[in-house]
């Protein structure tokens, strides 16, 4: 009965960072709504732009999820990806520390030292979170015919997630002078600039993708409380026999 309720609330917790971006939106629009002072809402929205707190939910659901399940589905280590996933993300802000460390040591390693820890730093639920939940969708395809629908639907937007990272690593060390720079596009002669050309796959990831992953949770979520009363189905009150 106590995983029951536990496996639905672990997901949704598990979704939460997925929905960063919308959830910031809403609670500066609810305070700025509700007239608080500038000091708490200030306080309030920096905690909502800093993902580590939303992270720790998801990670604690992940754990409470993968220790719910682990006795009834033999592919539950898939998850373990995600929730490592979540607990880099915690600790990543820890990392911005090291930037520039190894700059008289190696600058080779030095500058892929630093590529790593800007990606975690700006992208890491981008980069991260995509490609784990894949595998942690793809642990639950016992449950049936829904979850490959989830799991491609992850997929696409790993592989969004991997064009973004592809073309950011490439500018990184074409700036660093690993890479020569990309060679000048032109279009009937005319010069065509390309500085934005990830915008579009960040703001796809940002908008479309990860939100989207948050509802597949949602729906796994909604799934397993569905099955779970039908196993389960609430008990009428029998009336008391009048004497």
């Amino acid at each position: 009965m106590r995983s029951k309720r536990t496996i639905p609330l672990a997901l949704v917790a598990m979704s939460l960072l997925l929905f960063h971006t919308q959830l910031t939106i809403l609670t500066e629009t609810v305070l700025r709504f509700l007239g608080l002072t500038s000091g708490v809402e200030i306080a309030l929205v920096s905690l909502m732009y800093n993902n580590s707190l939303l992270a720790l939910l998801s990670l604690c659901g992940g754990v409470a999820f993968l220790m719910s399940t682990r006795e009834e589905n033999p592919s539950w280590y898939l998850g373990i990806p995600l929730v490592v996933a979540y607990a880099v993300i915690i600790v990543s802000p820890v990392s911005g520390g090291f930037i520039g460390l190894l700059e008289n040591v190696n600058p080779l390693l030095n500058s892929l030292v630093n590529l790593v820890i800007i990606l975690l730093l700006g992208y890491g639920p981008i980069i991260l979170l995509p490609p784990c939940a894949a595998l942690f969708f793809w642990s639950q395809k016992h449950l049936g015919r829904g979850v490959p629908v989830i799991t491609g639907i992850t997929c696409i937007i790993t592989l969004n997630s991997l064009v973004f990272a592809s073309i950011f690593i490439t500018y990184y060390l074409a700036a660093t002078g690993l890479l020569p720079p990309p060679p000048p596009q032109y279009i009937d002669g005319h010069l065509v600039k390309s500085d934005g050309e990830g915008l579009l796959f960040l703001f796809l990831a940002i908008i479309v993708g990860l939100p989207a992953i948050g509802i597949c949770f949602l729906a796994l979520a909604a799934y397993y409380r569905y099955t779970a009363r039908k196993a389960f189905p609430a008990r009428t009150p029998v009336p008391e026999a009048q004497p």
